[in-house]
């Protein structure tokens, strides 16, 4: 009989991202991502389906918290007044990401189209 999951997905995926946001895809090895969320290799591999999968459960999970927020006030407004409040909100989240960019940016600069799902979000 399997053993029943032990971990929270989204914290697995929260203690991630902040590991692929610093290092960037390709420094983040295995083990630094092991280390980080405290899962074991097999239960990463199993639940994401090794560091790519993890990478895109992660780049998922920021487009949906930092990106798509940011799209939406520019839908809810027009003219230059939204355009105003838009960039005033990305220059206040910018402070809050300590200098780590964006990490779609990051992310194409690093990998281009290397990785075709990746590149595909």
């Amino acid at each position: 009989m399997a053993r029943p999951i032990q971990y929270d997905r989204d914290q697995v995926a929260n203690k991630a991202l902040a590991v692929f946001w610093e290092d960037g895809f390709t420094a983040s090895s295995v083990d630094k991502l092991v280390a980080a969320t405290g899962l074991n290799k097999h239960s990463l591999y199993k639940a994401f389906d090794g560091k790519e999968g993890l990478f895109l459960c992660c780049f998922e999970l920021y487009l949906s918290r930092e990106t798509q927020p940011f799209l939406a006030e520019l839908e809810q407004g027009r003219g230059l007044g939204a355009l105003r409040h838009y960039f005033s909100k990305l220059s206040k989240q910018s402070r809050h990401s300590a200098g780590m960019g964006c990490l779609v940016a990051n992310t194409a600069v690093e990998l281009g189209a290397d990785q075709a799902a990746i590149h595909e979000l």
